[in-house]
């Protein structure tokens, strides 16, 4: 009798060890999908933009799930360039709407902030002659009011890779970036 009862225990406590156990986290998930799926997810991005207006920025993401459960994305981001020629410095805040139930295809972007510039003249004077160094470069603060569309390759989890143009009212009347967010 104690020989079975000590198989029957030492079965049962096999059979456990071996047993894969779902952790609290992945129960919630598998218990609250719909739930799991709209929480905010918060990212970085870096990015770049080698094109018509040059800059080099990072930003912060937050992204939910809106009722009709495609992803929409809230993006503040700074950029910068600096060259001797020509310098920007812009912070922007980018509404992101992703046409799928994922983060990755194609998605619309409303941008809203502001651009800091200054360039030196082109060297060219109208007139003839040498144009003025102090008169002829140009300075000012614009508004970016902007839109846009991208397209978002997964690359992992929870890594993404962009290709986004814009076009509106701003310093430079469109730009194309290549972004990373993770």
């Amino acid at each position: 009798m104690k020989t079975s009862l000590l198989i029957f225990l030492l079965l049962i406590l096999s059979i456990s060890l071996f047993t894969e156990e779902l952790t609290i986290g992945e129960k919630f998930k598998a218990e609250n999908k719909e739930i799991a799926d709209t929480i905010k997810k918060s990212n970085k991005t870096i990015f770049v933009s080698p094109l018509l207006s040059p800059r080099v920025g990072f930003g912060i993401i937050t992204a939910n799930k809106g009722e009709n459960q495609h992803w929409i994305e809230n993006n503040y981001q700074i950029s910068g360039f600096y060259s001797e020629g020509l310098r920007t410095l812009g912070f922007v805040y980018k509404y992101n709407y992703f046409f799928g139930r994922t983060r990755k295809g194609f998605f619309t972007q409303l941008n809203i902030g502001f651009d800091y510039f200054y360039f030196t003249g082109l060297g060219i004077s109208p007139g003839g002659s040498v144009p003025d160094s102090k008169t002829n470069n140009n300075e000012g603060l614009t508004p970016n009011l902007s839109s846009g569309f991208g397209y978002s390759f997964q690359l992992g989890e929870d890594s993404n890779l962009r290709l986004i143009m814009d076009i509106g009212y701003k310093w430079f009347l469109s730009n194309i970036y290549i972004s990373y967010v993770w």
